[in-house]
């Protein structure tokens, strides 16, 4: 799967437990799976335990190679199963995600094996032989599979947590959005110019009066279908733009211009609803737009991105805020890890709008 957003390396090293849990997880993993030990050799008879002294420091002398062990073991663990939530998520891949890191957990118990053992003369003079060896092999490799279960488990949780999370946050932002919108859409000015220009219509041209009311009323429609959903087709922003752009161009006339430059492909790539309406009524809310000075606003796609522009001829005094484009910002923020960016180069605007794979808001969202 492709990784638009960031670079693996970055999602991997995101993916850590901090480090305060993951001492607290080895430390009781380490001691669980020594306690687990012990018992099995009093009950099997397989150990002294008649001197309390020496079975504290074998439980000790355990826990503390295991908790190396352990420390050995958890960073490529946890960062093999930030790859393999990309590459074999559990949804789509089980099988074969569950061989992978079934074998995965044996082979890093025997490489590490030899290591702990290597540590065990060194630190406590332990002496080494064959049954040593197969059975240090046996526990590190049943500390190396508890590992990466625990780790799968506290992965799974935290993600549910933070899609829960993230739910509730794009439901409360879509709420305060699509009033924003609604009101931004219903505003006076925009009543006031849009009845203005029907009233002198209906006089002249009422073949094209009733045609502007259906293009008005088309406005309001898609706000109202959309403005509930996270995301917007391409394609559906641009017929919605042309609609919008359609009764600017009624209003001010041949002073109003603009073109599309889209490849079809691009038409079920996704976006935040209005994105484009957005932009496109910050150029005409900002700028001088008259016959001395017309504006003409490019739409341009070019790969995954959506670009906007237009030659500034700002006028001298506006209302503005610009929550519009922050609210754009938020939205993004909520369904993808890009963001829209807005700049001046040399005289012109420009407004880009990431286009989101819809394979990969598939992959990240189900």
């Amino acid at each position: 799967m492709q990784i638009e957003s960031k670079n693996i390396k970055s999602l991997i090293t995101e993916s850590y437990l901090p480090y305060k849990s993951v001492i607290k997880l080895l430390v009781l993993l380490a001691l669980g799976l020594q306690l687990i030990v012990l018992s099995q050799m009093y009950f099997f008879g397989n150990g002294s335990f008649n001197d309390p002294q020496a079975a504290l420091f074998r439980l000790f002398r355990g826990t503390l190679l295991s908790f190396i062990a352990g420390a050995i073991l958890i960073y490529p663990g946890m960062s093999l199963i930030a790859y393999l939530n990309l590459a074999l998520p559990w949804k789509r891949k089980s099988s074969i995600r569950f061989i992978v890191q079934f074998l995965y957990s044996i082979i890093a118990g025997l490489i590490v094996t030899p290591a702990i053992l290597l540590l065990a003369q060194i630190l406590f003079s332990v002496k080494l032989d064959v049954q040593l060896i197969i059975n240090n092999s046996y526990y590190i490799v049943v500390l190396s599979l508890f590992l990466t279960t625990i780790l799968e488990a506290l992965k799974y949780f935290e993600e549910s947590d933070k899609e829960k999370r993230r739910a509730a946050a794009l439901e409360k932002e879509l709420l305060k959005v699509k009033f924003d919108v609604l009101k931004s859409q219903i505003n006076p000015h925009f009543l006031f110019n849009s009845l203005n220009v029907l009233s002198g219509l209906i006089s002249i041209d009422t073949q094209k009066a009733q045609l502007f009311i259906d293009e008005f009323s088309s406005i309001y429609r898609y706000v109202l279908e959309t403005i509930e959903q996270p995301v917007a087709e391409l394609g559906r922003e641009l017929e919605f733009a042309k609609t919008y752009m359609y009764l600017n161009q009624i209003r001010l006339g041949d002073s109003l211009s603009y073109s599309l430059r889209v490849e079809a492909y691009s038409l079920n790539y996704f976006l935040p609803p209005l994105s484009l309406q957005i932009v496109l009524e910050n150029a005409i809310k900002h700028n001088v737009i008259n016959e001395e000075s017309p504006l003409h606003i490019e739409i341009i796609q070019d790969k995954d991105t959506l670009t906007v522009k237009n030659k500034v001829n700002l006028k001298k005094q506006i209302n503005s805020h610009g929550t519009g484009l922050v609210n754009l910002e938020k939205r993004y923020r909520l369904i993808s890890e890009k963001v829209p960016s807005f700049f001046m180069l040399n005289d012109e605007y420009h407004a880009i709008l990431p286009l989101i794979n819809p394979e990969v808001y598939e992959s990240i969202n189900n």
